[in-house]
């Protein structure tokens, strides 16, 4: 960048230079090519990373398909770039950057187990325990009370299932299970009692997951609607 002497008070671009002032002085420098011009779009970094993304973004489009029966009831705006932050963090501490690595080497570190989907929720993931032995989920005191406490007279849909996957990163939900637990109960009741947890037939092939969604709602029927559409919704891997 050098100071001009813009005796005809030039602004904008002549071939390769820029005219522009700053402060009442002239300056001129040489147009640089920014990020989007040049060769910048063809760095193998760029190309790598571009790569990388498309495959995030493609496996969460899948993702939200297969477990519509769990989202059906939650309606948040930005759960889209949560999947897309999650899924991406997730892939980039994997040394290959492939998906299909990071999941499995989570299920064999269960650096996976009780992450919440949906951070806007004030359900949390670690307060819900599946015992793999027994086919049991647990759900903790503290996840109860913060049902009760706002909705005493509501009911705790719970959904439990397993997503498989495979190495073509391809999905299915098996032996979707709804429960519903009535909040006037108790929450010392609801603590202590453990839902069974369905099981399913995993190819060899495949890796598998299990996963629960919990809505608060005001009835225990297939016609019952959340009191939140987010806020007391938790999706999470158990």
């Amino acid at each position: 960048m050098a100071q001009s002497n813009n005796l005809f008070n030039l602004r904008g671009k002549i071939g390769d230079l820029v005219f522009y002032t700053r402060n009442g002085k002239s300056f001129v420098k040489r147009k640089s090519g920014g990020f989007v011009n040049g060769k910048s779009n063809e760095h193998p970094h760029t190309k790598a990373v571009q790569k990388n993304f498309g495959e995030v973004a493609a496996f969460v489009k899948q993702f939200k398909e297969v477990l519509t029966p769990l989202l059906a009831k939650h309606k948040d705006g930005t759960f889209h770039n949560q999947l897309v932050g999650l899924f991406c963090k997730i892939q980039k501490n994997t040394p290959d950057r492939k998906l299909y690595t990071a999941f499995k080497e989570g299920i064999a570190l269960h650096y996976l187990k009780h992450i919440s989907l949906n951070k806007h929720s004030v359900l949390k993931g670690q307060d819900c325990v599946l015992n793999r032995e027994t086919h049991t989920l647990h759900l903790n005191a503290f996840l109860i009370k913060a049902c009760q406490a706002k909705y005493p007279k509501g009911y705790l849909e719970v959904n439990m299932a397993w997503l498989t996957l495979n190495t073509d990163l391809e999905m299915e939900l098996k032996g979707l299970t709804t429960e519903f637990l009535s909040l006037e109960d108790g929450v010392e009741h609801l603590a202590s009692t453990g839902l069974s947890f369905p099981t399913a037939e995993v190819p060899e092939s495949c890796l598998a997951f299990p996963v629960i969604s919990l809505n608060v709602v005001n009835q225990s029927s297939v016609f019952a609607v959340p009191y939140h559409l987010y806020r007391y919704h938790l999706i999470t891997l158990v």
